[in-house]
């Protein structure tokens, strides 16, 4: 069976673009770039991973990552978070909400696959 991954972000080419190459590297992927859609999704196809480009806003003060952690049926999801911020106060407010893995933009799709095995292994479970 193949790893299901889900993509989130706002910018399409960045998103079309990482989704070609996880799903090129044998990966389920789905993508949104709405937040709320995207607790849908995590909630109804259970993916293995959340890529989250940026952090996504659902409402004011509360982000994706906020509400998927407080729900009990998601919240161990792994989170992998591709941003422009690379600032120390941005990896600690990010590891705090609960992000397992924090990526600088830019990035090589090749670097976000290499972490993407790390934190959930090869496209086929084995």
């Amino acid at each position: 069976m193949r790893r299901k991954i889900l993509v989130v972000g706002s910018n399409p080419f960045h998103r079309h673009t990482l989704v070609e190459r996880l799903s090129f590297s044998g990966y389920d992927v789905s993508q949104t770039s709405r937040g709320r859609e995207a607790l849908d999704l995590l909630r109804r196809e259970r993916p293995q991973l959340l890529i989250l480009q940026y952090p996504m806003a659902l409402a004011r003060g509360s982000t994706l990552v906020n509400v998927m952690k407080a729900d009990p049926s998601i919240a161990k999801t792994p989170i992998l978070n591709l941003t422009p911020d690379d600032s120390e106060e941005a990896r600690e407010r990010a590891k705090e909400a609960g992000v397992d893995s924090y990526i600088p933009l830019p990035v090589t799709p090749a670097r976000v696959l290499e972490e993407v095995r790390r934190l959930i292994g090869h496209a086929f479970e084995d």
